[in-house]
């Protein structure tokens, strides 16, 4: 039994083959673009809303950050106050964020 999609050496890819071979190629480039540009756009509408997000590894794998407004602004101040590793990559979150010392 010949695969879907994969021709006998002595033949070439059909036309209706090699049409769903592009449709699907096209399609998977399409989200690539889409999910790139759904990220930017989203990085980009929390820092304009004031937002901290940061991602740090943790003994049960990842943990996400994310504060906005009010409360990014006491957490990054309580982060500029503290002296551990976490808050050495929180204030540099925050100041890409505009949350500078005593902001």
């Amino acid at each position: 039994m010949v695969p879907p999609f994969r021709p006998r050496p002595d033949e070439q890819l059909s036309r209706r083959d090699r049409r769903q071979l592009i449709i699907v190629a096209v399609v998977v480039v399409l989200l690539g673009v889409a999910a790139a540009v759904w990220t930017v756009y989203k990085s980009a509408a929390d820092r304009r809303a004031g937002c901290v997000s940061l991602n740090l590894a943790s003994s049960t794998g990842a943990v996400y950050l994310h504060h906005c407004g009010t409360e990014a602004q006491q957490w990054c101040t309580a982060m500029y106050a503290a002296q551990d590793a976490v808050a050495s990559r929180a204030r540099t979150a925050c100041g890409a964020a505009g949350y500078a010392p005593g902001h």
